[in-house]
């Protein structure tokens, strides 16, 4: 049997979407290492995950909020951790002597065997979707990740590089009349762009099968009218689209709930009903005791 790729969810508080997220990478990925770089508001999901309190591998994250400059309509703590994230799963994986993982978002639904998705990337350093998106993001090695960081540490700390980038970006947003700013996928982006390490794209359809980009957008799937959604059916716990050019149907290994389509995320869970009862009754049961 190979060696399962680590899954990494890395978030702050407790979201009401979180353990759908967390319980579907347990139905599709139940032999592999699951981790949530989480805090105290979230440790009540060791059950179903391992969890790991951030705060014993902030000290770099600390380090970068000293230089960080905030350039975005995005509320600044939240902002912040989206570039924080990166050095906090570094310091882990450093720890833990681990070179490889995928970095999953907290939105993401995942539904395919992820060490068997991985050897479709296994050349690349990293994946981004469209060479933008970390939403599914695997890092085979460890190298690439701490380029990344010390690439965001320079751009916070090299002036030129900053305003290069702030100005890039300023004159996209003046093009495009859409709001915007500088976030980790705007760093992720312009490292992708300068061909610092070689990139996959994982939102490319390999032997009928995709990782989704935004569940939210057509991308040349047929789309659901009624829930502004692609238009998604299950077939064996499997989520399939269908292109709107050939009708082929094409299998999901992933959903992204982005945005406010979080909301949608219970009914695509295809796991354990009961499993999901006592994480609702262990949450009602805390909040009582916070009170």
């Amino acid at each position: 049997m190979s060696k399962k790729i680590p899954i990494f969810f890395i978030h702050q508080g407790n979201s009401r979407y979180l353990p759908y997220s967390l319980l579907q990478a347990r139905v599709s990925n139940l032999d592999s290492p699951r981790y949530l770089l989480g805090d105290s508001r979230n440790s009540h999901y060791k059950n179903i995950i391992t969890h790991v309190n951030t705060a014993d591998h902030n000290e770099d994250a600390k380090a970068f909020e000293e230089v960080y400059q905030h350039f975005s309509p995005n509320p600044y703590h939240m902002e912040l951790y989206c570039f924080q994230r990166w050095f906090i799963l570094r310091s882990f994986m450093k720890a833990n002597h681990l070179t490889q993982c995928l970095c999953a978002d907290s939105d993401l639904m995942i539904y395919g065997d992820m060490t068997e998705a991985q050897k479709q990337f296994e050349d690349d350093d990293i994946t981004l979707a469209n060479g933008l998106g970390p939403h599914s993001c695997f890092i085979n090695n460890l190298e690439v990740l701490d380029s990344i960081c010390n690439f965001m540490m320079r751009l916070y700390t090299e002036a030129e590089l900053f305003e290069s980038i702030k100005s890039q970006v300023q004159q996209s947003l003046d093009e495009s009349q859409t709001p915007g700013g500088i976030c980790d996928m705007t760093i992720l982006s312009e490292y992708s762009q300068k061909k610092l390490c070689k990139v996959g794209n994982v939102f490319q359809i390999i032997d009928g099968a995709t990782f989704d980009n935004n569940v939210s957008f057509s991308e040349g799937f047929v789309m659901d009218d009624t829930l502004n959604i692609k238009a998604i059916h299950f077939k064996g716990g499997h989520p399939y689209g269908r292109l709107l050019e050939t009708n082929e149907e094409i299998r999901f290994l992933t959903l992204h709930f982005q945005g406010d389509r979080k909301r949608y995320m219970k009914q695509f869970y295809k796991g354990s009903k009961l499993a999901l009862m006592k994480l609702k009754l262990e949450d009602r049961l805390l909040a009582q005791y916070a009170q």
